[in-house]
């Protein structure tokens, strides 16, 4: 029994160890100096967001549709659990803030790209219709070329038999 609980307890410190050990973790991008930092550590102390495979954050780095779908599935999920905390509140408002401007950034890109997509789009049609009308051309000259090509072997077969007559 003695041997039971003392496997147990083990077990739990082990448990907590290994807790403490996958949360005490350094990102390798961002210094805690970062006014930044404590928010973000927050935030992937507490599952709402989380570091790359190299440990690192890449704050810079555009948001994903794919990213953003999961912190709020995260969200909503924490949300439903447990209730937010002042602290929690504002590291949320604090990295809304700093991913508002990032955020529109992405937005005035995409039309941009849509933009010159669109333009591209239309310059391939026209191209298009371009290769097609050399195309034709090209098609009616050879023809015209077999033709010419025709009477001319057909007059040199006439020439020679005019010469053996």
């Amino acid at each position: 029994m003695i041997s039971k609980m003392f496997i147990r307890l083990f077990l739990c410190i082990y448990i907590l160890l290994l807790c403490h050990f996958v949360h005490a973790f350094k990102i390798n991008d961002l210094n805690s100096s970062d006014p930044a930092y404590n928010a973000v550590k927050s935030s992937i102390d507490n599952g709402y967001l989380s570091l790359y495979k190299n440990r690192t954050f890449q704050g810079k780095r555009p948001v994903t549709r794919k990213e953003m779908a999961i912190l709020i599935e995260r969200l909503l999920t924490r949300k439903e659990n447990s209730t937010l905390d002042s602290d929690k509140i504002q590291d949320l408002s604090h990295l809304s803030e700093n991913f508002k401007p990032l955020l529109s950034n992405l937005q005035e890109e995409y039309d941009l790209l849509q933009g010159l997509f669109f333009g591209i789009q239309e310059e391939n049609i026209a191209l298009h219709r371009d290769v097609s009308v050399l195309q034709d051309k090209h098609r009616s000259q050879e023809l015209k070329l077999k033709r010419q090509q025709l009477w001319i072997y057909a007059l040199c077969g006439f020439s020679m038999l005019n010469l053996f007559l």
